[in-house]
């Protein structure tokens, strides 16, 4: 993750930093590629980001400044070969991992209540 911020003096700067944010989304910014041989080997990213700007001042002084985050993790390898192409999906066992006790602790939640439910409607009849 990449974390920036900086203060700028004018609005050009301030573009000048909007444009260097935004190329970070581009499918370049999110691709590696490493070679040996006649093996290739492309790494695909995901990513995301979120970013703020802004600038005020009369026209003689004012001010300005800009931040943001970056992310990104690899999603696959693609791998190349005279042989062929294939893809190599890359497994986060974290996010797999978070995924499955999030699900888990939602289903024991919405037993939880519609156990509650279920009791206050045999109480009331």
């Amino acid at each position: 993750m990449t974390i920036e911020t900086q203060s700028t003096s004018s609005m050009p700067e301030t573009n000048n930093i909007l444009a260097k944010f935004l190329r970070l989304g581009t499918a370049e910014a999110h691709t590696t590629t490493a070679s040996e041989g006649e093996t290739t080997v492309l790494t695909l990213h995901e990513g995301g980001g979120s970013f703020g700007y802004g600038y005020g001042g009369d026209g003689q002084e004012g001010g300005g400044g800009g931040g943001g985050v970056t992310w990104s993790r690899p999603v696959a390898a693609v791998i190349i070969t005279p042989t062929g192409v294939r893809v190599e999906p890359v497994v986060d066992a974290t996010k797999i991992a978070l995924t499955f006790f999030t699900t888990l602790g939602a289903i024991f939640m919405a037993i939880r209540h519609m156990r509650q439910t279920s009791r206050t409607l045999t109480r009331n009849n």
